[in-house]
């Protein structure tokens, strides 16, 4: 596991949580974009997930709210069967915060595609299968949440963080990798010095929350040109674009992660005076780019665990550079890369 890249797309994920909108100017017509990012940690049993989102939950205490049972009842909320009055869904919990599910394997079907909507649009409207006696209503400027008779309508914004033991991908489904259009990868990979770390509590992570009271981002039409033009050439020339046709959209996606991390390292830079700001140098996107390469190579790894095959096609690719190289295009730290070598000989 590399650490600082931990760091930044944590940091990110807490930066971005409040936001209201991103617009990105583009001819002819602007381009609107999600701002939050929604991580997906991956991890085997007993590699410290739980023990990091304590950890980071000790620094942010009620900005997170850790949910396990993500169910049906649990995102629509209930009746009470005396009263007949509305028992609100968990999400009136969210607004602002960051939503930590402790295992995303264990939540069904109904859960996963119902979250994975709420995810990406930041708001639901449906039907549910009862009616309530008078209409609920809750709102502040992270959320407003409304229940009339038997329909939920609610915007709310919130990041999401979740932990699983596998990459929630086991074959090369269309429908499985929509669910990557809404989380970000990271593959935690544990070695025996990291363990110790964490089971003996001296692990550190360096989180920083740069949301401030921003609303609105716009970036600008030369700042994005720029910013595009770059990333294009960095995926063409580090030979990371799929030669899988189902798979090269991930490469727009990752150009939004990539986005996103740009708008936490201009917030990290510049503490904003107003509610809405402009980003007008492209410098803060192109400073983000070499994480171009770990995202895309966790988006299209065909195994649930690890990244040893990722790296086999970096070494056809490179041959004989040093360790470093390869731990910064994986995501990884230099001892799992020598532990690859190990076990490839």
């Amino acid at each position: 596991m590399k650490i600082e890249y931990l760091d930044v797309i944590f940091s990110t994920c807490f930066s971005l949580r409040k936001i209201r909108s991103v617009t990105i100017m583009q001819n002819p017509d602007n381009y609107s974009m999600r701002p939050q990012m929604h991580i997906i940690l991956v991890a085997p049993f007993g590699s410290g997930k739980s023990s990091f989102m304590k950890k980071i939950g000790k620094k942010f205490g009620n900005d997170m709210f850790f949910i396990d049972d993500f169910t049906k009842p649990s995102l629509e909320g209930s009746i009470d069967k005396t009263t007949k009055e509305y028992v609100p869904s968990v999400l009136v919990n969210c607004g602002g915060k960051v939503m930590v599910i402790d295992e995303w394997n264990n939540v069904d079907a109904f859960g996963q595609n119902a979250l994975l909507s709420l995810l990406e649009n930041q708001s639901v409207l449906r039907s549910i299968g009862f009616k309530v006696s008078k209409p609920y209503k809750l709102a502040n400027e992270y959320m407003d949440f409304q229940v009339n008779e038997n329909i939920i309508k609610a915007r709310i914004n919130f990041s999401c963080v979740a932990c699983a033991m596998e990459y929630p991908i086991y074959e090369n489904f269309q429908k499985s990798k929509a669910l990557l259009s809404r989380f970000s990868p990271y593959f935690i990979e544990l070695d025996d010095e990291l363990l110790q770390t964490i089971t003996s509590g001296q692990f550190e992570i360096n989180v920083n929350d740069c949301s401030f009271k921003v609303e609105e981002i716009v970036i600008d039409r030369k700042c994005h040109f720029d910013f595009q033009k770059k990333y294009w050439e960095y995926l063409k020339s580090n030979k990371l674009i799929p030669g899988n046709a189902n798979d090269k959209g991930f490469c727009t996606r990752t150009m939004s992660d990539i986005t996103r991390l740009g708008i936490y390292n201009y917030l990290r830079k510049n503490k904003p005076k107003s509610k809405k700001i402009t980003i007008s140098s492209s410098k803060y996107f192109i400073e983000m780019l070499k994480y171009s390469d770990m995202f895309l190579r966790q988006y299209v790894n065909p195994k649930t665990k690890g990244k040893i095959t990722e790296y086999e096609r970096l070494l056809k690719m490179h041959p004989n550079e040093e360790i470093k190289f390869y731990a910064d295009k994986l995501g990884v730290s230099e001892r799992t890369v020598m532990r690859y070598n190990e076990e490839l000989k």
